[in-house]
């Protein structure tokens, strides 16, 4: 679980989000929302410790987030952010990066690591390159590579920066799958989407920002009932049938 009190943050004194009281829990997806510009991957940032805030306070299962190592908050959450660099690594080797908050120094890698990407590969569908560099791949599948680092990683919570970036349709749909997995194992999951279809359909809670400060949270059902969406993106929402696409066995 993430716990945000009053929480305040930006880049050098410019504040971008203000007082933010929020809280994310296990076992449940939380999608952040809102316009560009609105906030959303500077709250990433801070709950996850790249950004030290203003002022307030950011809890990680109950432990203080300023007064963590580096490495003891890896041990807790896990990033994806949305841009990444391309290192001529193979893809097992990337994806045994995400052990390093387990080990000391110097790194070696013990057969439970190894177990644990190998999995990791499997579940996001990547195991077959795993002796590929990253630039020969597509992509998606650099991707589904990255994803498998955090899986690898093991903490209690995964923070995703729009996750679904280069995938198809197909592999966001196992993406999604795999979300419900997670949760459904008690983790503790938040992303940004800018998808407001997507959001809306996987997340179990939202949480609005709406110019540096928080709108409303809740269940997709109860973000829709008010004038939320319309405030934060400037849209007016109007009900049709979906038709959801399912993946093929």
């Amino acid at each position: 679980m993430i716990d945000l009190q009053n929480v305040t943050g930006g880049y050098g004194n410019k504040p971008v989000v203000q007082n933010i009281t929020l809280t994310f829990p296990d076992r449940s997806i939380t999608a952040l929302i809102g316009a560009n510009g609105s906030g959303k991957s500077t709250l990433l940032r801070l709950l996850c410790g790249q950004l030290p805030p203003f002022g307030g306070e950011i809890f990680a299962d109950g432990e203080q987030l300023s007064a963590m190592t580096r490495n003891r908050i890896a041990q807790k959450i896990a990033v994806l952010p949305q841009s990444r660099t391309v290192p001529e690594l193979s893809v097992e080797t990337l994806v045994l990066h995400g052990r390093f908050p387990w080990l000391s120094y110097p790194r070696v890698y013990r057969a439970q690591d190894r177990a644990l990407a190998a999995a990791a590969m499997a579940r996001t569908g990547i195991l077959e390159k795993a002796q590929l560099p990253l630039p020969q791949l597509s992509g998606g599948e650099r991707q589904r590579a990255y994803l498998a680092m955090l899986l690898a990683q093991d903490t209690q919570t995964l923070v995703f920066d729009e996750p679904t970036t280069y995938l198809d349709i197909a592999h966001q749909l196992d993406f999604f799958a795999l979300l419900d997995e997670l949760r459904d194992a008690g983790k503790c999951i938040v992303l940004v989407l800018h998808d407001l279809s997507a959001a809306l359909e996987i997340a179990d809670r939202l949480a609005v920002l709406f110019q540096g400060k928080l709108l409303q949270t809740g269940t997709p059902a109860e973000i829709l009932q008010g004038d939320t969406i319309p405030k934060a993106f400037g849209v007016t929402l109007t009900r049709t049938e979906q038709i959801r696409p399912v993946r093929l066995i």
